[in-house]
């Protein structure tokens, strides 16, 4: 690739030479034949960088959004290969119905009623369990687990009762569910996972959980059943919520952040329990004065203590 067939991929502006790309790295390593990226500046000696600006004797694409523009790039560049077919050693029930160029792995298995449209890729040891659908162009990752019964039991006299899990998962179109990652089946109606979303690795969403369009969760997300999140949400690693929380779309949730009440569109939210960002970071501002504080708390209780001596 030229920088000037770059340039008409990404939508930038070539400024410089036309010069070869041979391939990438990051920008502070990057040599003359390669391609690199900078949101700020433009650092290194990339033979062609992708950034927001110019630089005197250097090719220079300039966009808007480097990262993204070096992602689509990448993608060109180095384009996923998956071999279409049931390779030896993976399980496709014969019930099961496979769309044109799906491609499943050794040990992986996929199980009675399951629908997967074109071009699905399933690695090894992921798991479909029945009735799972899967949209087109979704990344299924290894060990990975689709409709596996959610968590749910009554109480009896002689232990918990498990409630049958009879609804189903749909999974929309381009998702990539990360290795070892878990999505439970619906109670009674589905769970859905929607076009675009993104699961990192070891990443649980519970039964009759609904995730609309373009939602990331980090690795070790935890969704109780139920979760309700908006589309474009972001959820840092190791955040979770107790099952019928409801997040707006477009929030962002700060890692390790425990969610027990609605989030609202838009908002940033921290900490456990999670509140708006802004107020968590004046409780935590006040939280490592604690020890300063309470030293003067006790000298003030000397101070009281000594003039009702003194009286």
């Amino acid at each position: 690739m030229r920088a000037s067939e770059l340039a008409a991929l990404v939508g930038g502006t070539l400024h410089g030479s036309d010069r070869s790309i041979q391939g990438v790295a990051p920008a502070h390593t990057a040599g003359p034949d390669q391609l690199a990226f900078a949101t700020r500046g433009t650092p290194g000696a990339a033979g062609v960088l992708l950034a927001r600006e110019t630089a005197p004797d250097r090719t220079v694409v300039v966009v808007d959004d480097p990262r993204l523009a070096f992602a689509v790039a990448l993608q060109t560049l180095f384009p996923s290969v998956h071999p279409p077919g049931v390779q030896p050693g993976a399980f496709v029930h014969p019930s099961a119905a496979l769309g044109a160029g799906v491609a499943v792995y050794p040990g992986a298995y996929v199980g009675p009623g399951c629908i997967l449209g074109d071009r699905v890729v399933i690695h090894p040891n992921a798991v479909l369990y029945p009735g799972v659908i899967v949209g087109p162009d979704t990344v299924v990752h290894a060990g990975a687990v689709l409709g596996a019964d959610g968590f749910a039991y009554a109480a009896g006299p002689q232990g918990p009762v498990k409630m049958p899990q009879l609804g189903g998962l749909r999974v929309g179109a381009r998702v990539e569910v990360g290795t070892n990652t878990c999505v439970d089946r619906g109670a009674l109606a589905d769970t859905v996972l929607a076009d675009d979303c993104k699961l990192d690795d070891l990443v649980l969403v519970g039964h009759n959980c609904q995730l609309e369009r373009a939602v990331l969760l980090a690795g070790q997300v935890g969704l109780a059943g139920s979760t309700q999140v908006g589309a474009g949400v972001i959820i840092g690693g190791q955040a979770g919520t107790t099952e019928h929380t409801e997040v707006g779309a477009g929030a962002r949730i700060a890692a390790g952040a425990g969610l027990h009440k609605p989030v609202p569109p838009g908002a940033t939210v921290m900490g456990r329990p999670a509140r708006p960002a802004g107020e968590a970071r004046r409780m935590w501002a006040l939280v490592r004065r604690l020890p300063d504080l309470w030293s003067e708390l006790k000298a003030l209780r000397r101070r009281v203590e000594a003039l009702e001596a003194s009286v």
